[in-house]
């Protein structure tokens, strides 16, 4: 079952699905109704998935759950992930490359190719101050805190060290 975003408990569990491009508004509300449609059957184990789906920045789906209310299974994630293939195909956009890693600078969002990182650190193409988007956290509370951060706060910090 869908509720609304701002319902989860600071304690659902989250999936950050970073888009390979900036979304339209016409693709974030197409899209919208899709994860709607496919939340509103969610299931692990035959259980209702109190779930909740919002657009960030017109290019991250975050994902959650309540599993204070029914935990998702590995079944229900793999359902998850298939659908987010199905939206990829149909929207052609990538939605699962992880290896591209977002920053946010003077209000716009842009990516480096991770195997690229060293290199625009060295060109100045990333700074200390920038920020970085970490997509990696699997909580709701961490949204606000640490979603976002300085690149000189973050795992990147390493490369200033070594350049």
């Amino acid at each position: 079952m869908i509720i609304d975003f701002e319902q989860l408990p600071l304690s659902a569990r989250i999936w950050i699905y970073q888009a390979s491009q900036t979304l339209s508004q016409e693709q974030i509300s197409a899209m919208q109704k899709e994860w709607e449609q496919f939340l509103q059957t969610w299931k692990a184990h035959e259980q209702d998935l109190q779930a909740a789906v919002k657009c960030f920045y017109n290019r991250f789906w975050v994902i959650g759950v309540d599993e204070n209310f029914n935990a998702a299974s590995g079944c229900s994630i793999d359902k998850q992930v298939n659908f987010v293939k199905f939206l990829e195909q149909k929207y052609q956009i990538s939605l699962l490359d992880r290896s591209q890693i977002a920053f946010l600078h003077q209000e716009q969002i842009f990516t480096i190719p991770f195997q690229e990182i060293e290199k625009a650190i060295q060109t100045g193409k990333i700074t200390p101050e920038m920020q970085i988007f970490n997509n990696s956290i699997t909580q709701k509370q961490d949204l606000e805190k640490n979603w976002l951060t300085s690149v000189e706060n973050s795992w990147l910090k390493r490369y200033f060290v070594a350049v």
